[in-house]
Protein backbone atom coordinates (compact mmCIF):
# COMPACT_ATOMS: atom_id res chain seq x y z
CA UNK A 1 0.00 0.00 0.00
CA UNK A 2 2.88 2.40 -0.81
CA UNK A 3 1.17 3.91 -3.44
CA UNK A 4 -1.66 4.81 -1.33
CA UNK A 5 0.55 7.21 1.35
CA UNK A 6 0.76 9.50 -1.46
CA UNK A 7 -2.82 10.29 -1.66
CA UNK A 8 -3.83 9.98 2.05
CA UNK A 9 -3.78 11.42 5.10
CA UNK A 10 -1.54 10.18 7.76
CA UNK A 11 -4.43 9.62 10.39
CA UNK A 12 -3.91 6.02 11.74
CA UNK A 13 -7.27 3.86 11.79
CA UNK A 14 -8.95 1.40 10.59
CA UNK A 15 -10.96 2.91 7.99
CA UNK A 16 -7.82 4.62 6.47
CA UNK A 17 -6.44 1.05 5.90
CA UNK A 18 -9.05 -0.20 4.17
CA UNK A 19 -9.14 3.11 1.65
CA UNK A 20 -5.06 2.09 1.59
CA UNK A 21 -6.16 -0.84 0.63
CA UNK A 22 -8.81 -0.04 -1.53
CA UNK A 23 -6.71 3.26 -3.20
CA UNK A 24 -3.89 0.80 -3.37
CA UNK A 25 -5.31 -1.74 -5.40
CA UNK A 26 -6.67 0.84 -7.57
CA UNK A 27 -3.33 2.55 -8.43
CA UNK A 28 -1.92 -0.68 -9.15
CA UNK A 29 -4.84 -1.50 -12.12
CA UNK A 30 -4.48 2.33 -13.22
CA UNK A 31 -1.11 2.75 -13.61
CA UNK A 32 1.89 0.72 -14.48
CA UNK A 33 4.89 0.08 -11.98
CA UNK A 34 6.85 1.86 -13.85
CA UNK A 35 4.40 4.80 -13.19
CA UNK A 36 3.78 4.19 -9.98
CA UNK A 37 7.52 4.39 -8.86
CA UNK A 38 8.04 7.57 -10.53
CA UNK A 39 5.34 9.24 -8.42
CA UNK A 40 7.35 7.88 -5.45
CA UNK A 41 10.76 9.16 -6.51
CA UNK A 42 9.05 12.41 -7.17
CA UNK A 43 7.11 12.97 -3.83
CA UNK A 44 9.11 10.56 -1.21
CA UNK A 45 10.74 12.48 1.71
CA UNK A 46 14.76 12.39 1.34
CA UNK A 47 15.33 15.06 4.33
CA UNK A 48 16.18 18.90 4.67
CA UNK A 49 12.78 19.81 3.12
CA UNK A 50 13.47 17.98 -0.01
CA UNK A 51 10.52 15.67 -1.53
CA UNK A 52 11.22 13.77 -4.60
CA UNK A 53 15.08 13.08 -6.20
CA UNK A 54 15.07 16.18 -8.14
CA UNK A 55 14.50 18.62 -5.20
CA UNK A 56 17.24 16.02 -3.38
CA UNK A 57 19.88 16.67 -6.09
CA UNK A 58 19.27 20.15 -5.59
CA UNK A 59 19.28 20.63 -1.98
CA UNK A 60 22.52 18.13 -1.45
CA UNK A 61 24.38 19.00 -4.66
CA UNK A 62 23.05 21.88 -5.78
CA UNK A 63 22.52 20.83 -9.67
CA UNK A 64 19.92 19.40 -11.34
CA UNK A 65 19.14 15.32 -11.38
CA UNK A 66 20.14 15.20 -14.52
CA UNK A 67 24.17 16.06 -14.09
CA UNK A 68 24.56 14.15 -10.68
CA UNK A 69 27.50 11.53 -10.74
CA UNK A 70 27.09 7.71 -10.04
CA UNK A 71 28.65 8.74 -6.82
CA UNK A 72 26.09 11.10 -5.72
CA UNK A 73 23.07 9.11 -7.12
CA UNK A 74 24.47 6.16 -4.52
CA UNK A 75 24.21 9.08 -1.80
CA UNK A 76 20.91 10.11 -2.78
CA UNK A 77 19.54 6.37 -3.21
CA UNK A 78 20.63 5.49 0.49
CA UNK A 79 18.20 8.26 2.09
CA UNK A 80 14.93 6.50 1.40
CA UNK A 81 15.61 3.83 4.16
CA UNK A 82 16.09 6.57 7.10
CA UNK A 83 16.21 10.07 5.49
CA UNK A 84 17.87 11.39 8.77
CA UNK A 85 20.25 8.47 9.52
CA UNK A 86 21.63 8.52 6.28
CA UNK A 87 21.98 12.16 5.58
CA UNK A 88 24.99 13.37 4.50
CA UNK A 89 24.95 16.66 6.11
CA UNK A 90 23.45 15.39 9.64
CA UNK A 91 25.61 12.29 9.46
CA UNK A 92 28.30 12.19 6.66
CA UNK A 93 29.83 8.94 8.02
CA UNK A 94 27.13 6.99 8.05
CA UNK A 95 25.56 8.44 4.66
CA UNK A 96 29.30 7.40 3.24
CA UNK A 97 28.55 3.35 4.77
CA UNK A 98 25.74 3.36 2.95
CA UNK A 99 26.46 4.92 -0.45
CA UNK A 100 29.79 2.64 -1.00
CA UNK A 101 27.18 -0.46 -0.17
CA UNK A 102 24.75 0.85 -2.80
CA UNK A 103 27.94 1.68 -5.14
CA UNK A 104 28.76 -2.13 -4.73
CA UNK A 105 25.32 -3.05 -5.73
CA UNK A 106 25.08 -1.18 -8.97
CA UNK A 107 27.53 -3.11 -9.78
CA UNK A 108 26.55 -6.46 -8.73
CA UNK A 109 23.37 -5.65 -10.47
CA UNK A 110 25.19 -5.01 -13.53
CA UNK A 111 24.01 -1.10 -14.04
CA UNK A 112 27.68 -0.17 -13.72
CA UNK A 113 30.96 -1.56 -14.58
CA UNK A 114 34.29 -2.07 -12.43
CA UNK A 115 35.98 1.10 -13.65
CA UNK A 116 32.60 3.27 -13.08
CA UNK A 117 32.66 1.51 -9.24
CA UNK A 118 36.43 2.39 -8.86
CA UNK A 119 35.73 5.87 -9.81
CA UNK A 120 32.50 6.30 -7.95
CA UNK A 121 34.07 5.05 -4.82
CA UNK A 122 37.36 7.55 -5.14
CA UNK A 123 34.60 10.32 -5.36
CA UNK A 124 34.76 13.21 -3.11
CA UNK A 125 31.68 14.53 -2.94
CA UNK A 126 31.07 18.20 -3.07
CA UNK A 127 27.93 19.00 -0.31
CA UNK A 128 26.10 22.36 -1.39
CA UNK A 129 26.93 24.84 1.52
CA UNK A 130 24.54 24.64 4.10
CA UNK A 131 23.31 27.78 5.70
CA UNK A 132 25.16 28.08 9.01
CA UNK A 133 22.71 30.98 10.46
CA UNK A 134 19.25 29.68 9.50
CA UNK A 135 16.36 31.57 9.38
CA UNK A 136 13.44 31.05 12.03
CA UNK A 137 11.14 31.20 9.69
CA UNK A 138 9.16 28.16 11.07
CA UNK A 139 5.71 30.19 11.77
CA UNK A 140 6.46 31.98 7.92
CA UNK A 141 6.16 28.33 6.42
CA UNK A 142 3.12 27.14 8.70
CA UNK A 143 1.31 30.13 7.22
CA UNK A 144 2.02 29.61 3.75
CA UNK A 145 1.43 25.72 4.22
CA UNK A 146 -2.37 26.61 5.99
CA UNK A 147 -3.04 29.12 2.79
CA UNK A 148 -2.30 26.35 0.07
CA UNK A 149 -4.16 24.15 2.42
CA UNK A 150 -7.09 26.61 2.58
CA UNK A 151 -7.04 26.70 -1.30
CA UNK A 152 -6.41 23.09 -2.89
CA UNK A 153 -7.32 20.60 0.38
CA UNK A 154 -5.11 17.27 0.50
CA UNK A 155 -4.21 17.69 -3.36
CA UNK A 156 -1.55 20.33 -1.76
CA UNK A 157 0.70 17.41 -0.69
CA UNK A 158 0.09 16.20 -4.43
CA UNK A 159 0.34 18.58 -7.22
CA UNK A 160 3.84 19.25 -7.02
CA UNK A 161 3.28 22.77 -6.24
CA UNK A 162 6.21 25.09 -5.70
CA UNK A 163 5.83 27.42 -3.11
CA UNK A 164 8.26 30.61 -3.13
CA UNK A 165 8.58 32.65 0.20
CA UNK A 166 10.60 35.89 0.43
CA UNK A 167 11.86 37.32 3.86
CA UNK A 168 14.83 39.30 5.91
CA UNK A 169 16.78 36.91 7.15
CA UNK A 170 18.16 39.49 9.71
CA UNK A 171 14.80 41.02 10.06
CA UNK A 172 13.40 37.80 11.00
CA UNK A 173 16.02 36.57 13.51
CA UNK A 174 15.39 39.52 15.43
CA UNK A 175 11.39 39.48 15.58
CA UNK A 176 12.45 35.58 16.88
CA UNK A 177 14.68 36.19 19.64
CA UNK A 178 12.55 39.44 20.73
CA UNK A 179 9.14 37.02 20.83
CA UNK A 180 11.50 34.32 22.66
CA UNK A 181 12.79 36.49 25.17
CA UNK A 182 9.37 38.20 26.15
CA UNK A 183 7.81 35.09 26.63
CA UNK A 184 10.89 33.78 29.26
CA UNK A 185 10.49 36.84 30.85
CA UNK A 186 6.42 36.77 31.16
CA UNK A 187 6.86 33.02 32.67
CA UNK A 188 9.33 34.06 34.68
CA UNK A 189 7.20 36.86 36.47
CA UNK A 190 4.11 34.15 37.00
CA UNK A 191 3.66 32.18 39.90
CA UNK A 192 4.52 28.67 39.58
CA UNK A 193 1.51 26.63 37.90
CA UNK A 194 2.58 23.07 38.22
CA UNK A 195 3.12 20.75 35.62
CA UNK A 196 1.46 20.55 32.63
CA UNK A 197 0.05 16.87 32.62
CA UNK A 198 1.24 13.64 34.28
CA UNK A 199 2.61 10.26 32.65
CA UNK A 200 2.62 6.78 34.07
CA UNK A 201 5.66 4.99 34.17
CA UNK A 202 6.04 1.15 34.09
Amino acid sequence: ASGAQLYLSTEKTLTRKIYEILLALKIENALSKEQILEIYMNQIFLGHRAYGFAAACEVYFGKPIQEITIAEAAMLAGLPKAPSAYNPINNPRRATIRQQYIIERMLENGYITEEQRDAAKAQKLRLRPVNETPSHAEFVTEAARQLIYNQYGDEAYTRGLNVYLTLKAEEQNVAYRALRRGILNFERRQVYRGPEAYADLP
